[in-house]
C-alpha cells in the first residue's frame, strides 16, 4: 500500500523491503501500518513516538539528496522504523539514528540485528549535540521539530552536505520544514513545506526555557521605541529564536527585548541594533521572497541561510 505514494523507485524499493510492523512497540492494526498515515510506535509515561506518513518520509529523503553512499545522521530516530529504510536507500553508506529515550534505543538495535542490517546503527544522547563520533555527514534528518539549528549539525555536515529538518515554532499552526546546504561558511536554504512532528527534547527545551526566564529578567525595562521592519514576521521568528508567550511574539536581545504588535516591534531596552540587523541581513541578501531569501541564524555567527536552486 505505501509503494503507490512513493515515487522514487529506489525509495519504494527501500520502504517494500523493511516490515513496518517490527518498529512497533505500541499496537496498531495491519491496515493503518501499511497505509501512508502516520502511527503512534511508543507510548509510556507520557513520553509517545510516532512514525511519520511515508510519503513525508520520502520526501525527506528526497530532499536530502540521499544516495547509495549517502552519510546519513537522524536526529529523533525513535523506534528505528526510519532510520532503517534510509539504510536500504543508502546501502554502501552508513545511516545513524539519536535518540533521547533509551528504551526505544535498544529496541531499534534489537530489530535491526534479527533484520541482518549491518549499516544502520542507534546512538542513546540529545540531538542538539548531533553525533560527532560517526561525523562527517552528507545529510542530517531531523524526525522531530527543532527550536534552532544547532552550530554542531553543521559542524559535523560535509560540505555540500543538506540539513533537512521541521522547525518548532511554538504556534498551534505548523513546524515548517526547512532543507539547508552547507556551502563553506554558509547555509542556503528554503522552506519547503509545513508539517507537524513531536517537539525535540532535551537542549532545545532548555534553551528555549532560558530564553523565557531571561525575558522574565528584562520586563522592568522601560519602552524605547517602535521599529517597522520590512523583514516578514515568519522569517524573523526562525532566525532570531523569537518566543511564543501568551499568543505574543517576543524578541529576546542581549540587553533587551521587543514585542510584536501588528506589523510593528516596541522595543524596551536596548535591542534596536540586534533586530536592525536581521533587517540588513535580508535587505543586503533577499530577494523578498518569504521562502527564498538570505537571512542569518542565531547559533553561530556569520552563518548566512538563503535559496538555492
Amino acid at each position: 500500500m505505501i509503494l503507490r505514494h512513493v515515487g522514487d523507485p529506489v525509495i519504494a524499493r527501500a520502504f517494500a523491503e523493511v516490515p513496518r510492523e517490527r518498529f512497533l512497540l505500541h499496537p496498531a492494526p495491519l491496515w493503518q501500518v501499511y497505509s501512508d498515515e502516520v502511527v503512534v510506535t511508543y507510548r509510556k509515561m507520557g513520553v509517545i513516538s510516532t512514525s511519520s506518513q511515508p510519503t513525508l518520509m520520502a520526501q525527506y529523503m528526497l530532499w536530502a539528496c540521499l544516495a547509495e553512499d549517502s552519510r546519513v545522521l537522524e536526529i529523533g530516530s525513535g523506534t528505528g522504523y526510519n532510520a532503517a529504510v534510509m539504510s536500504r536507500v543508502c546501502r554502501r553508506g552508513y545511516v545513524v539514528g539519536v535518540e533521547y529515550n533509551g528504551d526505544m534505543v535498544e529496541f531499534a538495535r534489537s530489530v535491526v540485528r534479527d533484520l541482518g542490517y549491518d549499516n544502520v546503527e542507534y546512538f542513546e544522547g540529545d540531538g542538539f549535540y548531533g553525533y560527532s563520533q560517526k561525523a562527517p555527514y552528507t545529510a542530517i534528518i531531523a524526525t522531530v521539530a527543532v527550536t534552532e539549528i544547532p552550530i554542531y549539525w553543521f559542524e559535523q555536515l560535509k560540505d555540500g552536505g543538506r540539513i533537512v529538518a521541521p522547525i518548532n515554532l511554538k504556534t498551534i499552526y505548523s513546524d515548517p520544514t526547512v532543507v539547508l546546504e552547507k556551502r563553506g561558511k554558509n547555509l542556503v536554504g528554503r522552506f519547503v513545506t509545513d508539517t507537524r512532528f513531536i517537539p525535540a527534547r532535551g537542549a532545545f527545551e532548555e534553551r528555549y526555557a532560558r530564553r523565557y526566564e531571561r525575558l522574565k529578567e528584562l520586563l522592568d525595562l522601560e519602552e524605547t521605541g517602535v521599529l517597522k521592519l520590512k523583514i516578514p514576521k515568519t522569517v524573523l521568528e526562525f532566525a532570531s529564536q523569537k518566543l511564543w508567550v501568551d499568543s505574543a511574539v517576543y524578541f529576546v536581545g542581549n540587553e533587551g527585548y521587543a514585542k510584536l504588535e501588528g506589523f510593528n516591534w516596541r522595543v524596551f531596552g536596548d535591542v534596536e541594533k540586534e533586530l536592525k540587523s536581521y533587517e540588513s541581513d535580508w535587505l543586503d541578501h533577499g530577494d523578498g521572497d518569504l521562502f527564498e531569501t538570505v537571512f542569518r541564524l542565531m547559533p553561530f555567527e556569520g552563518s548566512m541561510v538563503g535559496s538555492f536552486d
